[in-house]
């Protein structure tokens, strides 16, 4: 195994720790590890950076991903308009490591969209579309379907360049099937029993782990590579 890469929301990022799961799998295996993480991410932002970097072949068949989905209405957006907050454009979760929660993208920026997004927008235009869009145009039996449709059409495409994959299952992907794997290159992993008060900052969701839930996930995913893929 050459290299690992790891795609997913801040779950998979760094949220209030110094290193995340990722990277403590990296040091356990002596493998280097790449990263197609973000804050306030979304699958279709994680299968646009990760679909190009496989048909590139900066993925390729001697490495592993890693996916971690997140809740299905997650989308991002284009926009031709700026934040008057520069805080924005900076790292989030992590100082130097972290994701900013906009990003240059030619002529624009990439704005990201999850539920309750609109509260915290400066641009009040980006304010008010976030709004109308959730009250209006979210869906979530048709955010579903797009993704059941997607993640086929990504299983294809894992299955046609030979990508050893491990699908991650969190609460995040509360309302979606992933586990219908039939390639003997791709994995399924449950780790929702790791997501508990005590290894979790939000008590309730568990949507970011401390530093002992990423290195109890880390010894997790280790066993599993070194029983299943290795």
């Amino acid at each position: 195994m050459d290299k690992i890469f790891v795609a997913g929301c801040s779950f998979s990022d760094w949220s209030q720790v110094e290193y995340n799961y990722g990277e403590y799998l990296g040091y356990a295996l002596d493998i280097p590890v790449r990263f197609h993480t973000s804050g306030c991410g979304s699958n279709y932002r994680m299968w646009r950076k990760v679909v190009p970097a496989i048909v590139n072949k900066e993925i390729t068949e001697n490495d592993l991903l890693i996916v971690q989905y997140t809740s299905v209405e997650r989308k991002e957006f284009w926009t031709g308009l700026e934040s008057p907050t520069p805080e924005d454009y900076g790292s989030h979760g992590h100082p130097t490591k972290g994701s900013p929660m906009r990003e240059k993208y030619q002529d624009g920026e990439i704005l990201k969209y999850k539920v309750h997004a609109h509260q915290w927008q400066k641009n009040p235009k980006e304010k008010a579309f976030f709004k109308m869009y959730e009250e209006i145009f979210l869906y979530l039996p048709f955010e579903r379907e797009l993704f059941d449709t997607y993640h086929a059409m990504f299983k294809g495409l894992l299955y046609e360049y030979r990508i050893p994959t491990i699908f991650l299952q969190t609460t995040y992907a509360y309302d979606v099937t992933i586990g219908n794997l039939t390639s003997p290159l791709h994995h399924y992993l449950d780790i929702r029993h790791l997501q508990t008060p005590d290894l979790c900052f939000e008590k309730d969701t568990c949507s970011h782990l401390t530093k002992e839930g990423h290195q109890k996930l880390a010894d997790l995913l280790v066993d599993y590579i070194k029983t299943n893929i290795c």
